[in-house]
């Protein structure tokens, strides 16, 4: 496969097998952790087969648009659940992961890939975001209407906030301190006052909001409905300023600060810029399949998508191309989390029930 620019586009196979929590690589003659980042990596080349980078190359690789696969972890799961949304932690570097079949968040650390605690929440575990200016995370209970507060210095529920009915996806604007709640059921959002953790607002729309995400720079918030639409909603007053007409099934939505664009990805496939001083749609990246995980990382400007079923397109958002894709062990991608300081790449997947970790 080429780019806009001709370009061959890398494409890295990873494979691994599973061990008790963590996947390490099949191949026996590899004799160190894949799960140890600071001693080897391993990716798959089409051309060269399995091969270890030893950590004093993988800078070299990282510089000819390398993204590799450093861990998979098992996520506990209750009964015929899935590791579903994920929450990153960057003050803590903790890694926060749903159970969306049940009712438990698994809490990771980013610096070992380990499992360090189980919080029990509310039935069905739909979208965890992070404050880490007041190290706080929110959780959607979907079943039970409600939002857990978790205190990020010891990792335990310390409030749970009733919201509207089927509560499943949500952002933070960490300026304001505002958690924005989106109720399917009720087809309506949830306004939570960060200091307080009480409801201050409840914005009504016309559908039922899935994806949402906040510019903090500009105070404006972005709901799709899930099916065509995507409302941009003024922080300030919570009215909606303006509805877009967009592609089938929107499913997650991605905001550069910097340069106030916003990518909006759907399952039906291909993601839509929005230019968010006018709220325009500016161009589409095509040709990727269903997306279902977006992330943005600001210091490289890297777009991540995940594509449904087991790949990952990095796109480089000065031109929108796709410069590699990687190929996750698992199928069945259900989200896709940066850690901005870190730059690590975090994705659900379904089969295998894991969490796979990717270096940026």
């Amino acid at each position: 496969m080429k780019n806009d620019t001709g370009k061959k586009i890398p494409h890295y196979n990873v494979t691994s097998s599973l061990t008790e929590n963590v996947q390490i690589s099949a191949d026996a003659s590899v004799p160190r952790s894949l799960c140890n980042p600071d001693i080897d990596l391993m990716v798959r080349d089409g051309k060269n087969g399995m091969t270890c980078v030893e950590h004093q190359s993988k800078d070299m690789f990282v510089e000819q648009g390398w993204r590799l696969l450093t861990c998979c972890i098992r996520i506990p799961i209750e009964n015929q659940g899935e590791p579903l949304k994920i929450g990153v932690n960057s003050r803590t570097n903790l890694i926060y992961v749903g159970d969306g079949g049940g009712s438990t968040v698994s809490v990771i650390d980013g610096k070992t890939n380990t499992i360090v605690k189980q919080i029990p929440v509310g039935f069905v575990v739909g979208e965890i975001v992070v404050n880490p200016k007041t190290n706080k995370i929110y959780v959607a209970n979907s079943r039970d209407g409600t939002v857990s507060v978790i205190d990020g210095k010891t990792n335990d529920v310390i409030r749970t906030i009733p919201v509207g009915t089927g509560p499943n996806f949500m952002t933070v604007n960490i300026e304001t301190n505002l958690i924005y709640v989106g109720n399917m059921d009720s087809e309506s959002i949830s306004v939570i006052d960060g200091k307080t953790d009480i409801v201050i607002n409840t914005i009504s729309i016309d559908g039922s909001p899935f994806a949402i995400a906040a510019n903090p720079k500009t105070d404006l918030i972005y709901a799709c409905d899930g099916g065509n639409k995507m409302f941009v909603i003024d922080g300030r007053t919570n009215i909606i300023i303006k509805t877009l007409q967009l592609d089938y099934q929107e499913w997650g939505i991605a905001v550069n600060p910097h340069t106030n664009l916003i990518y909006v990805s759907s399952i039906a496939g291909g993601i839509k810029v929005i230019d968010g001083h006018t709220n325009t749609l500016v161009t589409s990246i095509d040709n990727l399949g269903g997306v279902r995980g977006i992330g943005f990382d600001y210091a490289t400007s890297l777009i991540y998508a995940g594509n449904g079923t087991k790949t990952v397109s990095i796109i480089d958002s000065k031109t929108n191309n796709v410069v590699a894709t990687i190929t996750l062990p698992h199928v069945g991608i259900n989200d896709l989390r940066i850690n901005q300081l870190t730059h690590k790449i975090y994705v659900t997947t379904v089969d295998g029930k894991t969490m796979s970790v990717l270096s940026g």
